[in-house]
């Protein structure tokens, strides 16, 4: 299905808060998100603020079940994903629950929409939208580290998880920095 949307009012934001979708999630959703650079006349992203997957895309369990946040989203809200599609995102970000910005695709449909945006590289660090750290902050990170600080010490200073201090300092993210 292909929704249409104008640069003034986005045709999904009557969608905003509809009752098909809990109070509960609409109580995790941001709806001034960035507003992706390469397609601005998309709007804001409605950014997911809660858990996240590793890979960046919304959790939220559902039934004691935890659930990709934007494919419930455009299930609820657009309707029902053919089973084998994806739920693709037109502003390459993965936190994003926006109608208007997902569509339902095959693989091979997600990389010639990344392509023609000109996107093939995915964003790394500070221009992926869930990133809760800057580059500088990362090297501050590594460095405190290094003086010998404990993780939980950083951890607590930088407002993240332990976890997420340990794959920084073992360069299993932030590789490039």
């Amino acid at each position: 299905m292909q929704l249409q949307f104008s640069m003034s009012i986005p045709s999904d934001a009557s969608l905003w808060q509809h009752s098909l979708l809990p109070a509960r999630f609409w109580a995790k959703v941001n709806p001034n998100g960035p507003i992706p650079p390469h397609c601005p006349e998309l709007g804001p992203c409605w950014g997911w603020t809660a858990a996240l997957f590793r890979d960046g895309y919304g959790a939220f369990k559902a039934d004691g079940t935890k659930v990709r946040i934007h494919r419930t989203s455009y299930a609820a809200l657009v309707g029902p994903i053919p089973e084998g599609l994806f739920v693709c995102h037109r502003c390459d970000n993965h936190p994003c629950v926006r109608p208007s910005h997902l569509f339902v695709g095959t693989p091979v449909d997600n990389a010639a929409d990344r392509e023609r945006k000109g996107r093939n590289n995915p964003p790394r660090g500070e221009r992926v939208g869930s990133a809760k750290l800057t580059e500088a902050q990362v090297l501050e990170i590594r460095r405190l580290a290094r003086e010998g600080l404990t993780q939980r010490a950083i951890a607590r200073q930088f407002g993240v998880s332990q976890f997420l201090v340990s794959l920084i300092i073992r360069r299993e993210i932030w590789k490039h920095v």
